[in-house]
């Protein structure tokens, strides 16, 4: 979720076909992904997917292949597309999964935006993810930033790859 030149950054990717001690992703991993959609006993649940038609920072196409990667994975999809000037706030607060991205942060720090998508009482995360612990690391964390920021940073990357173990977003 940090993205690369921001404090706390390191490349991890625990989602890939062979790891590598960089980080990198190096391909999906397949037999795993249908691995964990059998233990989830999601497999053939309905998922229903919105994006937008006319949004110049989403790649083309994006919205339709992930669509087609859960139908490969089992799923039932509907997908939904839209224009970007539909994606209000009541829509917002329905949507299973999207892939509408117009958002950016304010300030290139991850306190500007990880505890405001995954804080407990963050104002984008629409209370789909909540855990107090990791609140309180990402408190605790902006509060290092200004006495100790090689600590700062180190806390960011473990709040980073605990995020991303937790895949409450796909980035």
């Amino acid at each position: 979720m940090i993205a690369p030149g921001l404090t706390g950054y390191r490349r991890y990717c625990p989602y890939t076909a062979r790891r590598r001690a960089s980080g990198a992703y190096t391909g999906p991993d397949l037999a795993r992904a249908h691995r964990l959609v059998a233990e989830s006993g999601t497999a053939g649940d309905r998922i229903n997917i919105w994006g937008t038609t006319d949004n110049s920072h989403i790649p083309q196409g994006l919205t339709e292949y992930l669509a087609l990667v859960l139908r490969h994975l089992g799923y039932r999809v509907r997908l939904h597309l839209v224009t970007n000037a539909s994606f209000t706030d009541a829509l917002r607060a329905r949507i299973q999964l999207s892939t509408d991205g117009d958002w950016v942060a304010n300030y290139p720090d991850p306190t500007a935006y990880l505890p405001q998508f995954f804080g407990c009482g963050g104002g984008n995360g629409n209370g789909y993810y909540c855990n107090p612990r990791l609140d309180r690391e990402m408190h605790r964390a902006g509060l290092l930033e200004l006495s100790s920021p090689a600590k700062a940073s180190a806390l960011w990357a473990a709040i980073d790859r605990q995020i991303t173990d937790a895949a409450p977003w796909v980035t």
